[in-house]
């Protein structure tokens, strides 16, 4: 088993923080492999092609047709022979993921636990195994079996994506009509994986996400992140803030995150666990595996005065680490556009960006490209992330600077 070789990581986010955290380990020496698919090379942004280019030169990319359905025939053994952990940015790639480090003897995850944390259904009836508390839900394969679901749950209700990530595919429903509505207009176009659909009771509760990161049995929590969402009868994120200060949240996340990882056997990961928070008690809507998405990653290198990603490349490797120190609070906002159009113009980047507080801007589109108003995590303009004294001034900062970025949008008709 190899302990201190390079990190591979599998697959790669084209939004977001993309390639950030590989280009960071290329650039301070620890020789990371990435393995994409084909397709991915002309989605990236210009940066992360660069970058790309760069590891093809060093024989460190590693090209597939897909990932979805990756083989261990397609697993260059030989090239990845001297790599010791696996680095996973998104839920679609865990299973390739998984089979990649049972291929290699890397500790990861097994790929059964892999297949239920990508499926919410799995994963909801693995809670239920273990007697943890989720959300009552049931199969969505018609019609019929919606309007059973409402009939004996009480409303509000969720259509979702069994396989969706970040909100795509899932809409809020208040009367049976547009809960049977929703699943028809689902089944009837291109959904993310081509995923079957579920329904669940909707609990109206904040939610957090505990971030943090496995090896073997030992659990470090980094702390809590809450959450803003767009505006009804979607679930796209819009705010996020860190650290969250409530230590016994805190650890009654943690304790229920321990269970879920050993009862899956998860051996080296981070892990990103979002949770309603109900009547002061945490229930577990979704457990990753994976990096935290959004501009979280980020976020927590700035505040953690540029320790965190080193923190996360030696906890992959299972090399000791020092658990990172968070300094002063962080906020990210993202912003979306008002009306589904193109992308005209924007003003004001720089403004924003010296803003007091501002660690960050980041534009999400760029002139010419599709915009859309906030339904999941698709299309936004851009993202802000700042840092303050308390939660609220960090807010406050991101919310103000991006504010000061004017975007105008030719307007079109958009699909729903």
């Amino acid at each position: 088993m190899n302990e201190q070789g390079s990190p591979i990581f599998v697959g790669a986010a084209v939004t977001g923080t993309g390639l950030r955290l590989a280009r960071f380990a290329h650039e301070r020496g620890y020789a990371p492999h990435v393995v994409v698919e084909r397709q991915l090379i002309s989605a990236a942004r210009a940066e992360d092609r660069a970058f790309l280019n760069r590891l093809q030169e060093r024989r460190q990319l590693h090209l597939v047709e897909s990932l979805d359905s990756l083989t261990a025939d397609e697993i260059n053994l030989e090239r990845l022979a001297k790599c010791g952990g696996i680095v996973c940015p998104a839920d679609r790639y865990l299973l390739a993921s998984a089979r990649i480090a049972e291929a290699l003897g890397i500790p990861y995850l097994p790929e059964a636990a892999a297949r239920i944390l990508r499926d919410k259904r799995l994963l909801r009836t693995k809670l239920a195994e273990l007697d943890l508390a989720s959300p009552p839900w049931a199969h969505a394969r018609d019609v019929d079996d919606v309007l059973a679901f409402c009939r004996s749950v009480d409303g509000p209700w969720i259509v979702k994506n069994v396989m969706g990530t970040g909100s795509q595919d899932t809409v809020l429903a208040t009367v049976e009509s547009d809960a049977a509505e929703a699943v028809r207009a689902m089944t009837s176009r291109s959904r993310y994986m081509d995923a079957d659909l579920m329904i669940e009771s909707f609990v109206d509760a904040p939610v957090v996400s505990l971030e943090g990161f496995v090896v073997d049995d030992r659990l470090t929590t980094l702390g809590l992140t809450d959450r803003a969402f767009g505006p009804r009868p979607y679930f796209a994120e819009t705010g996020w803030g860190f650290p969250v200060d409530d230590t016994e949240l805190q650890e009654s996340t943690a304790a229920i995150a321990r269970i879920v990882l050993a009862a899956l056997g998860v051996k080296r990961s981070a892990f990103h666990f979002e949770f309603l928070v109900h009547d002061d008690q945490p229930i577990l809507m979704d457990a990753n595996c994976r990096l935290p998405g959004a501009m979280i990653m980020p976020l927590l290198h700035h505040l953690s005065a540029g320790t965190y990603y080193t923190f996360l490349l030696d906890s992959v490797l299972g090399r000791w680490a020092p658990v990172p120190t968070f300094h002063d609070y962080g906020a990210i906002v993202k912003r979306y556009a008002d009306v589904d159009g193109t992308l005209r113009r924007a003003a004001g980047v720089a403004d924003a960006a010296t803003y007091p507080g501002v660690l960050e801007v980041v534009p999400q589109a760029e002139v010419g490209s599709r915009v859309r108003r906030a339904r999941d995590y698709l299309g936004a303009l851009h993202w802000v992330l700042a840092r303050g004294d308390s939660l609220d001034i960090a807010k406050r900062r991101a919310r103000i600077a991006s504010d000061h970025i004017m975007a105008g949008v030719n307007v079109e008709v958009a699909d729903e």
